[in-house]
């Protein structure tokens, strides 16, 4: 995009090393690490995922009320006396891990945050995890073609 390299995984497929590797050797410079999960351990996931790929991590995650459901929901009966479903934890976080925006839980909002494309250059002349880093001599990984 004119923004830069984007990509990114759904939910828990960001726990799968070789996925996220597969995106690291693409050149990604923002990842887009979307999911269900609001827990705090998420946070710390994100952290990581940003610090390893030395990328910007956009991270939406769903906010979520009962009362988003219509009446005729046929589930409604589990909703019943529950108010919030999903509480969030959406966040932007710059290439070395560092919260730019967020995260923002218990409530609706939108986040902003300047990406600065200069931030992954100069991250990644520290550590670039399919650069220099990387080792091609002792390691590859290869994507198996589709049928």
């Amino acid at each position: 995009t004119p923004l830069g390299r984007l990509g990114g995984l759904i939910c828990w497929e960001n726990y799968m090393p070789l996925a996220r590797f597969a995106l690291y050797e693409s050149g990604v410079e923002i990842y887009v690490a979307s999911t269900a999960d609001d827990g705090d351990a998420w946070q710390a996931t994100l952290v990581h995922i940003a610090r390893e790929a030395r990328a910007f991590v956009v991270a939406p995650s769903h906010f979520q009320r009962a009362t988003s459901y219509p009446d005729d929901f046929p589930l409604r009966d589990e909703l019943e006396g529950r108010d919030i479903l999903g509480r969030g934890g959406s966040a932007v976080l710059a290439p070395d891990g560092s919260y730019l925006a967020g995260p923002l839980y218990d409530e609706e909002g939108v986040l902003f945050a300047d990406l600065d494309p200069t931030r992954v250059l100069e991250e990644r002349q520290r550590f670039d995890p399919a650069g220099h880093y990387h080792r091609p001599d002792v390691l590859r990984f290869e994507l198996a073609p589709r049928p």
